[in-house]
């Protein structure tokens, strides 16, 4: 611990990131941090918390409620469409990736950064659903 704070990192900080092993990061973070995600405008806190929770509607999740909706990425034909790819790993994304999201994004600096880069990441999925259902209902008219 005395490395990471000889790095700058505040203890609440170090406590945290150790704590994700064993408590959700959503906890850690209400008890040491002011949650940026309370500065932003209700659509956009409505969004981040989906992709917090991973309750976002994108395949993966609606195969869960319906089965009838097949998991399969859209854009790349990937197994599984999750939060977790589409936000990080999908390559039909790459571009607006490198718009919106930080240089090397991961859970941490695109879902529970400062108000600025939320508000990016809001804008990244609302980008990527529209362009979603754009490819959809292509698919859709091709059967």
């Amino acid at each position: 611990m005395f490395v990471m704070l000889s790095r700058g990192l505040s203890r609440c900080h170090d406590v945290c990131l150790a704590a994700t092993m064993f408590v959700s990061l959503p906890r850690c973070l209400s008890r040491c941090h002011k949650d940026s995600i309370n500065s932003l405008e209700r659509r956009d806190q409505v969004i981040i918390f989906r992709l917090r929770a991973h309750h976002a509607p994108v395949n993966a999740h609606l195969n869960r409620i319906q089965p009838m909706t097949f998991p399969v990425c859209h854009f790349c034909d990937a197994p599984y469409e999750t939060t977790t790819h589409l936000l990080f790993q999908c390559t039909s994304l790459q571009d607006l990736r490198e718009e919106y999201l930080p240089p090397r994004p991961d859970a941490w600096n695109t879902l529970y950064s400062n108000s600025q880069q939320l508000k990016k990441t809001s804008t990244f999925y609302s980008q990527m659903s529209s362009r979603r259902a754009k490819v959809q209902t292509t698919a859709g008219s091709d059967e």
